[in-house]
C-alpha cells in the first residue's frame, strides 16, 4: 500500500476570502457584501468569530 500526501498549491494568505491565493478588491466586496453579524461562519468572515466587520476588511487590506 502506498500513502500519497498532496500539498496545496499555495499557503493561505490571511485576506484571502476566495482561497485562489489572490487577494484584490474581490475580497474587499466580499467582505463589504456580508457586512453585520452572520450567526454561522461564512467564507468572507477571515477572523471566523461570525461577524464580518473592521477587523475582517482590515485582515483583506494588510494582506493586499
Amino acid at each position: 500500500m502506498r500513502v500519497y500526501s498532496v500539498l496545496p498549491l499555495w499557503t493561505a494568505i490571511a485576506g484571502d476570502a476566495y482561497g485562489d491565493g489572490l487577494v484584490n478588491v474581490s475580497n474587499i466586496l466580499a467582505v463589504v457584501d456580508d457586512w453585520g453579524p452572520l450567526g454561522v461562519v461564512c467564507q468572507a468572515d477571515l477572523e471566523g468569530d461570525t461577524v464580518e466587520n473592521m477587523v475582517d476588511l482590515l485582515l483583506v487590506i494588510a494582506s493586499w
